[in-house]
């Protein structure tokens, strides 16, 4: 009887520690700290990326709202995210299994989305820190056009995101594009050329006068 005693107290102890187990197991496994150091800015980096692959017709546009989602500004953004917390944030769980209605963000971005949340998914606006009053007798790329591709057009063009594999981040990328008459193409919005910037209001006149005199300058530095 002791033995029989003895080995079901043993079972007993082994059954505990195997629902303790399980228990831990159900445990939240996101992450739970950012990678980085820096502030993500929502203005400059996620609004573009999620304007650009998530806000347009047939998705999550204010026109369309597929399942009631609509991803056009920061409060709308807002209510699928819950602050410092993954496990709860509809937008984070989304875009991290993979495709979503034909669309895959690749690691990077998913990092990107996942480091705003858990840096409270704030409204950070004007991180670039530069103030930008256009001016149309000033067009040299580093004095004007490369703050209007930083503001405008570098969230969605850039070295780790590159959506329809254009870059204008740097002075030659951009240089490139615009040589081949595509920056202008499709900053004025003309036939054969996607709208630019995607899904928001065309450039303001004096921006595009900019580019397209610097352009006509002979795109100087």
């Amino acid at each position: 009887m002791k033995r029989f005693l003895l080995l079901l107290s043993i079972c007993q102890f082994a059954w505990v520690l195997t629902y303790c187990g399980n228990q831990r197991s159900l445990e939240p496994t996101s992450p739970t700290t950012p990678t980085t150091n820096d502030t993500i800015c929502f203005e400059a980096d996620l609004l573009p990326l999620l304007r650009f692959n998530c806000a347009k017709s047939g998705c999550h546009d204010a026109g369309t709202a597929a399942n009631g989602v609509v991803m056009e500004d920061y409060a709308t953004i807002r209510a699928h995210v819950s602050p410092n917390n993954l496990d709860q944030s509809a937008l984070y769980n989304t875009v991290k299994v993979g495709s979503h209605q034909g669309v895959s963000l690749d690691p990077l971005q998913v990092e990107l989305i996942q480091n705003w949340v858990l840096q409270g998914a704030q409204n950070t606006t004007g991180c670039g820190g530069v103030a930008f009053n256009c001016d149309t007798a000033k067009f040299t790329y580093n004095e004007v056009v490369r703050i209007i591709m930083d503001k405008e057009c570098v969230g969605c063009h850039n070295a780790n995101t590159a959506n329809d594999n254009i870059r204008l981040d740097t002075f030659d990328e951009v240089k490139k594009v615009a040589a081949s008459g595509a920056l202008v193409g499709a900053i004025e919005w003309q036939n054969g050329f996607s709208p630019m910037p995607r899904n928001r209001d065309q450039l303001p006149d004096c921006e595009r006068t900019v580019i397209r005199k610097w352009i006509t300058a002979g795109m100087p530095f």
